[in-house]
C-alpha cells in the first residue's frame, strides 16, 4: 500500500488523479434525458443545495480513500469556465466533452417492493426469505416494474445492438454482437448477456446476467 508521506504531491497521487479523470464518465449515466444536457457553451449557472459546495466524496469504511483534495461540483464548473451565480469531470459531462456510459448495478424501486423489506427491522430476528430472488431476479420473476431496472443507463447518444454469432467452445459460449452508435455524440455502450433456463423442478429466476462487455468509444 502506498501512503501519502510528504507535504508535496507525490507522483502516484498525480497518476491516480489522472486515471480517475479518464474513467469518470464511464462510471456515470443518466436515468432520464430531457434535452437539457449537454450544455454547449459556458455561461452563468445557478447551483442549489448544499452538495454543490460541500460535495461528499464517496466511500465508507474500507472503501474510503484518503486524498489531499477533491474538487466539489462548484469547483469543477468554475474551472470549466462557468460563472456560478448562486463552480472537472462533471463539467465535462455537462458540456458534452465526455459521454456517460455507466449502468445501474442495482434495481431502483419502491422500498415496499423489495423482497428483503418484509421481515426486516427486528434487531434480534431478521429473516432473509428471498432466497436467490434478490434485485432484478425478484422484479423480473414477479413482473413488478421498478423505477429503474438493473443494467439501465442513458447517455447523450443511442446504440443499436444486434446479435452476430454464438459459438460453443468446450464449456464456454462465445457471443458476438454488432454495436452501432445511432445518435449524435461519440460514446461507449455496455452489452449485457442474460440467459433464461429451461423449465424444470428447480426454482429459477426468469433471467440471469451471465456476461457483459463495454465497447470502445464509437463515433456516430
Amino acid at each position: 500500500m502506498v501512503r501519502i508521506s510528504k507535504k508535496e504531491e507525490q507522483e502516484f497521487e498525480r497518476e491516480h488523479e489522472a486515471a480517475i479523470r479518464k474513467v469518470a464518465a464511464e462510471c456515470t449515466m443518466f436515468l432520464k434525458r430531457d434535452g437539457i444536457f449537454p450544455v454547449l457553451s459556458q455561461g452563468k449557472l445557478a447551483l442549489y443545495r448544499n452538495g454543490a459546495r460541500h460535495t461528499i466524496k464517496g466511500g465508507t469504511g474500507s472503501g474510503d480513500v484518503n486524498v489531499r483534495h477533491f474538487a466539489t461540483v462548484e469547483e469543477g464548473l468554475i474551472k470549466a469556465g462557468f460563472q456560478i451565480t448562486t463552480n472537472e469531470w462533471l463539467a465535462d459531462i455537462l458540456t458534452g466533452k465526455s459521454c456517460p456510459s455507466w449502468k445501474l448495478t442495482m434495481t431502483w424501486a419502491d422500498m415496499k417492493d423489495y423482497p428483503s423489506t418484509k421481515g426486516f427491522g427486528d434487531i434480534n430476528d431478521t429473516e432473509y426469505k428471498e432466497d436467490i430472488f434478490i434485485g432484478y431476479r425478484h422484479f423480473e420473476s414477479e413482473q413488478k416494474k421498478p423505477f429503474f431496472t438493473f443494467g439501465f443507463g442513458l447517455s447523450y447518444t443511442d446504440f443499436a445492438v444486434e446479435p452476430d454469432s454464438c459459438v460453443l467452445r468446450k464449456d464456454t459460449i462465445i457471443l458476438k454482437a454488432e454495436v452501432e452508435n445511432t445518435g449524435s455524440y461519440k460514446g461507449k455502450e455496455v452489452v449485457q448477456v442474460y440467459v433464461r433456463y429451461p423449465e424444470g423442478t428447480e426454482s429459477r429466476p426468469v433471467k440471469e446476467l451471465k456476461g457483459f462487455s463495454k465497447t470502445k468509444e464509437l463515433a456516430p
